[in-house]
């Protein structure tokens, strides 16, 4: 199953994903001794690598939710074509009974 293992890949790469902006944490507070200039290049740096992983996230989670409504409409799809023959099945054997002859089909059977 090809889907499910794009999925299963997805799932792992968002966990990855997720760790490592988590792992990021919050930017360090200004350092003392540095420039202002300093400073805000360290900041920078920092809202640069995290905002490049938040967006690799939110594309690994837009690929997963395609995936997701590709296998819910493949679902849906086979639902739909189960029921329509659920209700073939049902007229069929509606239509195949007749009063009685349910009755004298499986007592001419059971004297054999």
């Amino acid at each position: 199953m090809g889907a499910g293992r794009e999925l299963a890949e997805l799932r792992s790469r968002i966990k990855a994903l997720r760790s490592e902006v988590e792992s990021l944490g919050e930017a360090r507070g200004d350092l003392p001794g540095m420039i202002d200039s300093a400073n805000l290049l360290r900041r920078s740096e920092h809202l640069a690598r995290s905002d490049a992983l938040k967006t690799d996230l939110i594309a690994c989670y837009r690929e997963y939710a395609e995936g997701l409504e590709g296998l819910l409409r493949s679902v849906l799809e086979i639902q739909s074509e189960l029921t329509g023959v659920l209700h073939d099945q049902s007229r069929m054997i509606r239509a195949g009974r007749r009063p009685g002859a349910g009755r004298a089909a499986r007592g001419a059977g059971a004297g054999r």
